[in-house]
Protein backbone atom coordinates (compact mmCIF):
# COMPACT_ATOMS: atom_id res chain seq x y z
CA UNK A 1 0.00 0.00 0.00
CA UNK A 2 1.46 3.29 -0.85
CA UNK A 3 0.59 6.38 1.58
CA UNK A 4 -1.65 8.98 0.06
CA UNK A 5 -0.26 12.47 -0.08
CA UNK A 6 -1.06 14.63 2.36
CA UNK A 7 -4.02 16.95 1.76
CA UNK A 8 -4.90 20.31 2.48
CA UNK A 9 -7.36 20.93 4.87
CA UNK A 10 -10.64 18.20 4.67
CA UNK A 11 -13.59 20.16 3.41
CA UNK A 12 -16.28 19.31 6.14
CA UNK A 13 -13.74 17.16 7.99
CA UNK A 14 -15.67 18.84 11.09
CA UNK A 15 -18.22 21.44 11.92
CA UNK A 16 -16.53 23.27 14.71
CA UNK A 17 -13.12 22.81 13.02
CA UNK A 18 -12.10 21.64 16.29
CA UNK A 19 -8.93 19.04 16.22
CA UNK A 20 -9.22 16.85 19.18
CA UNK A 21 -6.57 14.07 20.23
CA UNK A 22 -7.76 11.15 21.83
CA UNK A 23 -5.78 10.36 25.17
CA UNK A 24 -5.91 6.95 24.18
CA UNK A 25 -4.22 6.45 20.91
CA UNK A 26 -4.84 4.34 18.47
CA UNK A 27 -6.70 2.09 20.72
CA UNK A 28 -9.75 4.35 20.20
CA UNK A 29 -10.14 3.74 16.72
CA UNK A 30 -13.51 3.94 15.51
CA UNK A 31 -14.57 4.36 19.28
CA UNK A 32 -17.87 6.57 17.81
CA UNK A 33 -20.12 9.59 19.01
CA UNK A 34 -23.56 9.79 20.08
CA UNK A 35 -23.88 13.24 19.25
CA UNK A 36 -27.38 12.99 16.60
CA UNK A 37 -27.29 15.42 14.32
CA UNK A 38 -31.22 16.10 12.58
CA UNK A 39 -32.63 13.51 14.35
CA UNK A 40 -31.37 10.09 13.15
CA UNK A 41 -29.59 12.29 9.93
CA UNK A 42 -32.21 10.92 7.46
CA UNK A 43 -32.21 12.55 4.28
CA UNK A 44 -33.69 12.34 0.78
CA UNK A 45 -33.04 10.09 -1.87
CA UNK A 46 -30.26 11.54 -4.71
CA UNK A 47 -28.39 13.15 -1.31
CA UNK A 48 -24.22 13.83 -2.01
CA UNK A 49 -22.58 10.96 -0.45
CA UNK A 50 -18.77 11.58 0.66
CA UNK A 51 -15.81 9.28 2.07
CA UNK A 52 -13.91 11.10 5.07
CA UNK A 53 -10.69 9.14 5.39
CA UNK A 54 -7.95 9.47 8.33
CA UNK A 55 -5.22 7.66 8.38
CA UNK A 56 -4.02 6.28 11.33
CA UNK A 57 -1.18 4.55 13.64
CA UNK A 58 2.07 3.68 12.22
CA UNK A 59 3.28 3.61 8.63
CA UNK A 60 5.73 0.93 8.15
CA UNK A 61 7.43 1.47 4.84
CA UNK A 62 9.59 -2.05 4.92
CA UNK A 63 5.67 -3.61 4.67
CA UNK A 64 3.76 -1.48 3.05
CA UNK A 65 1.52 -1.28 6.29
CA UNK A 66 -1.45 2.00 6.43
CA UNK A 67 -4.14 1.34 8.66
CA UNK A 68 -7.12 3.81 8.38
CA UNK A 69 -10.33 5.05 10.08
CA UNK A 70 -12.94 5.51 7.55
CA UNK A 71 -16.98 6.98 7.84
CA UNK A 72 -19.43 8.13 5.05
CA UNK A 73 -21.05 11.80 5.27
CA UNK A 74 -24.83 12.12 3.51
CA UNK A 75 -25.34 15.92 2.59
CA UNK A 76 -22.93 16.61 5.31
CA UNK A 77 -24.14 14.30 8.09
CA UNK A 78 -21.16 11.44 9.33
CA UNK A 79 -22.67 7.59 9.84
CA UNK A 80 -19.83 5.67 11.59
CA UNK A 81 -19.35 2.72 13.74
CA UNK A 82 -17.62 1.98 16.66
CA UNK A 83 -17.88 0.22 20.14
CA UNK A 84 -21.32 2.21 20.63
CA UNK A 85 -22.79 1.36 17.81
CA UNK A 86 -23.72 3.61 14.70
CA UNK A 87 -22.80 6.89 15.22
CA UNK A 88 -24.69 10.08 13.43
CA UNK A 89 -22.90 13.64 14.03
CA UNK A 90 -23.08 16.66 11.70
CA UNK A 91 -19.76 16.73 10.12
CA UNK A 92 -16.97 14.35 10.21
CA UNK A 93 -16.66 14.54 14.22
CA UNK A 94 -15.49 10.52 14.70
CA UNK A 95 -12.31 11.84 12.71
CA UNK A 96 -10.97 14.43 15.48
CA UNK A 97 -9.94 11.90 17.95
CA UNK A 98 -6.76 10.97 15.24
CA UNK A 99 -3.45 12.45 15.47
CA UNK A 100 -3.00 12.81 12.07
CA UNK A 101 -6.54 14.63 11.46
CA UNK A 102 -7.07 17.27 10.29
CA UNK A 103 -3.66 17.65 7.94
CA UNK A 104 -3.81 14.22 6.61
CA UNK A 105 -7.75 13.58 6.49
CA UNK A 106 -8.92 13.53 3.37
CA UNK A 107 -12.90 13.71 1.80
CA UNK A 108 -13.79 12.19 -1.44
CA UNK A 109 -17.08 12.70 -3.52
CA UNK A 110 -18.55 10.03 -4.54
CA UNK A 111 -21.61 10.60 -6.30
CA UNK A 112 -25.77 11.05 -5.77
CA UNK A 113 -27.17 8.16 -3.08
CA UNK A 114 -29.09 6.03 -5.38
CA UNK A 115 -31.23 4.81 -2.87
CA UNK A 116 -33.47 6.44 -0.36
CA UNK A 117 -30.72 7.30 2.83
CA UNK A 118 -33.62 7.60 5.46
CA UNK A 119 -33.84 4.00 5.73
CA UNK A 120 -29.32 3.76 5.83
CA UNK A 121 -29.46 2.76 9.78
CA UNK A 122 -32.35 0.68 10.27
CA UNK A 123 -30.79 -1.20 7.01
CA UNK A 124 -27.10 -1.35 8.43
CA UNK A 125 -28.00 -1.48 12.48
CA UNK A 126 -28.99 -5.32 12.56
CA UNK A 127 -25.71 -5.81 11.45
CA UNK A 128 -23.72 -2.89 13.53
CA UNK A 129 -24.79 -3.16 17.07
CA UNK A 130 -23.20 -1.50 20.13
CA UNK A 131 -20.52 -3.78 21.37
CA UNK A 132 -20.06 -5.92 18.32
CA UNK A 133 -16.76 -3.67 16.88
CA UNK A 134 -13.51 -5.65 16.61
CA UNK A 135 -10.31 -3.96 15.32
CA UNK A 136 -9.60 -6.69 12.64
CA UNK A 137 -12.85 -8.51 12.00
CA UNK A 138 -15.87 -5.55 11.79
CA UNK A 139 -14.65 -1.79 12.19
CA UNK A 140 -14.88 1.42 10.97
CA UNK A 141 -14.20 0.58 7.52
CA UNK A 142 -16.67 -2.73 7.38
CA UNK A 143 -19.33 -0.10 7.73
CA UNK A 144 -18.25 2.45 5.37
CA UNK A 145 -18.07 -0.33 2.96
CA UNK A 146 -21.58 -1.67 3.60
CA UNK A 147 -22.89 2.04 3.78
CA UNK A 148 -21.37 2.97 0.12
CA UNK A 149 -22.61 -0.58 -1.25
CA UNK A 150 -26.32 0.31 0.22
CA UNK A 151 -26.05 4.06 -0.81
CA UNK A 152 -24.12 3.83 -3.99
CA UNK A 153 -23.61 0.11 -4.64
CA UNK A 154 -20.11 0.70 -4.14
CA UNK A 155 -17.15 -0.72 -2.48
CA UNK A 156 -14.67 0.88 -0.15
CA UNK A 157 -11.66 0.93 -1.82
CA UNK A 158 -9.15 -2.59 -1.25
CA UNK A 159 -6.21 -0.09 0.22
CA UNK A 160 -8.89 1.29 3.05
CA UNK A 161 -9.88 -2.26 3.97
CA UNK A 162 -6.21 -3.20 5.43
CA UNK A 163 -7.60 -3.74 8.97
CA UNK A 164 -10.04 -6.67 7.63
CA UNK A 165 -7.08 -8.31 5.02
CA UNK A 166 -4.80 -8.32 8.19
CA UNK A 167 -7.40 -10.06 10.30
CA UNK A 168 -7.67 -12.96 7.97
CA UNK A 169 -3.61 -13.28 8.21
CA UNK A 170 -3.51 -12.34 12.11
CA UNK A 171 -1.45 -14.98 12.98
CA UNK A 172 1.12 -13.76 10.88
CA UNK A 173 0.87 -9.80 12.14
CA UNK A 174 0.48 -9.99 15.94
CA UNK A 175 3.21 -8.10 16.60
CA UNK A 176 1.75 -5.09 14.19
CA UNK A 177 -1.28 -5.63 15.82
CA UNK A 178 0.03 -5.48 18.88
CA UNK A 179 1.90 -2.20 18.01
CA UNK A 180 -1.27 -0.51 16.62
CA UNK A 181 -3.60 -1.04 19.36
CA UNK A 182 -1.28 0.05 22.15
CA UNK A 183 -1.10 -3.88 23.03
CA UNK A 184 -5.09 -3.86 23.92
CA UNK A 185 -6.47 -6.05 20.92
CA UNK A 186 -8.67 -8.76 21.86
CA UNK A 187 -10.89 -10.56 19.22
CA UNK A 188 -14.54 -9.84 19.72
CA UNK A 189 -17.12 -12.77 19.92
CA UNK A 190 -19.94 -10.84 18.85
CA UNK A 191 -18.41 -10.04 15.81
CA UNK A 192 -17.47 -14.30 15.20
CA UNK A 193 -20.80 -14.51 12.82
CA UNK A 194 -20.09 -11.67 11.00
CA UNK A 195 -19.48 -11.76 7.16
CA UNK A 196 -19.35 -8.69 4.99
CA UNK A 197 -20.53 -10.97 1.67
CA UNK A 198 -23.58 -11.62 3.64
CA UNK A 199 -24.51 -8.43 4.85
CA UNK A 200 -23.70 -7.29 1.45
CA UNK A 201 -25.62 -9.54 -0.29
CA UNK A 202 -28.77 -8.66 2.16
CA UNK A 203 -28.28 -5.08 1.24
CA UNK A 204 -28.41 -5.87 -2.69
CA UNK A 205 -30.95 -3.77 -4.59
CA UNK A 206 -32.06 -6.52 -6.48
CA UNK A 207 -32.69 -8.19 -2.71
CA UNK A 208 -34.71 -4.87 -1.94
CA UNK A 209 -36.63 -4.73 -4.64
CA UNK A 210 -38.12 -8.43 -3.91
CA UNK A 211 -38.80 -7.58 -0.25
CA UNK A 212 -40.80 -4.58 -1.16
CA UNK A 213 -42.45 -6.59 -3.72
CA UNK A 214 -43.51 -8.93 -1.14
CA UNK A 215 -44.32 -6.39 1.18
CA UNK A 216 -47.07 -4.83 -1.14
Amino acid sequence: LAAPAPPGPPRGASASGRHVRSPLGVSAMCMGYQDAANGDGAQQGGARVQLVITPIGPWVPLRGLQAYHTSVLVDGVEYSFGGTGISIAKGARSHDAFPRSPAETRVVDMGLAQRPTQDLVRKLRPYFRRNSYDLLRKNCNSFSDCALFYLLNARLQRRYRFMERLGRSAEKSVGFVRRLSGGNYRPNPAADDFLLKQVRRALSPADAATSTSRSQ
